[in-house]
């Protein structure tokens, strides 16, 4: 039988730090629900082996983690058979498409990222308590568990989103290299065109939301941008924009005390009402009930 691992059981499981409903820290294996069991989770999911050796099955393939590895599982793999030798030293990162999409440049998704070459197994080397992972862990740790840091969100935010990167870095070195060198030999207008409106896009920080106003910084027809965009990312122009803007405003509703009017006069919306509107558009609650969830 294989188990599924949920976001919300994870919330309700002892020994787990949740940041929102985007990342997950269990610093102890024992802690993960069906452990000693076969388990899927649509969430991406980091193994870290500090100290002595871990081992487990990933859809079929025997992984075996000394001091200082690193393993990345893919959402829906599967995973069983997890053996680790009793000094072993492990911290279990969990993270949701939603924030890894998030996290990753504009023009990439974790799908798109995982779907080339990939190395599962990262090593970082022989983790002693200077080991830059291991530093990193023991912050994660130490800001999750104590309630009362005044930038404790922020903290755990940065921290997460840096392991996932030093993870990625490595595990998916080569799929990034073949992105850049394809990169150069397709370079054309286009791809000029479509990079400067992503660097335009997060200049801008989600303050602007119309085709016309990115297409005028870039002496271009609404039209051909929203053609360009279109052939990049199969979405269109508009929807792009303001899927980077509600991923903004999302983090300031979650990560700041700014008031929601405050927050709505940093996106330029003409009034509060407005604002709400548009959160509420995009997704399904107003930016008050936002927060409080």
């Amino acid at each position: 039988m294989i188990y599924s691992i949920t976001q919300s059981q994870l919330q309700e499981t002892s020994g787990m730090c949740c940041l929102e409903n985007d990342f997950v820290l269990c610093d102890h294996l024992s802690n993960v629900p069906h452990i000693n069991a076969a388990f899927q989770s649509e969430m991406l999911i980091m193994f870290f082996c500090l100290n002595g050796h871990l081992q487990m099955t990933v859809d079929d393939k025997i992984q075996h983690l000394g001091n200082g590895d690193a393993i990345l599982c893919k959402p829906l793999q599967t995973i069983h058979q997890v053996l680790s030798s009793s000094d072993c030293q492990a911290f279990v990162l969990f993270y949701t498409p939603r924030i890894a999409d998030h996290l990753l440049p504009t023009r990439l998704n974790l799908s798109q990222v995982l779907e080339g070459d990939f190395t599962p197994i990262v090593h970082f080397g022989d983790q002693t308590p200077s080991g830059h992972i291991s530093i990193l862990l023991d912050l994660l740790r130490r800001h999750a568990t104590n309630p009362l840091l005044p930038f404790r969100s922020n903290s755990l935010f940065h921290l997460f989103s840096t392991l996932f990167f030093e993870v990625l870095n490595n595990s998916c070195s080569h799929a990034t290299t073949k992105e850049s060198e394809n990169s150069c030999q397709t370079s054309n207008r286009a791809s000029s065109l479509f990079n400067q409106f992503i660097k335009k896009l997060n200049e801008d920080g989600g303050r602007h939301r119309t085709v016309s106003y990115y297409a005028d910084l870039l002496c271009v027809s609404p039209k051909h941008l929203s053609k360009i965009i279109k052939e990049k990312t199969s979405n269109r122009a508009l929807d792009v924009i303001n899927t980077f803007a509600i991923q903004q405003i999302k983090i300031d509703l979650k990560l700041t005390d700014l008031p929601i009017i405050a927050i709505s006069d940093k996106y330029n919306f003409a009034n509060h009402s407005f604002f709400c509107q548009y959160v509420k558009q995009h997704l399904g609650m107003s930016p008050q009930k936002y927060r409080s969830k």
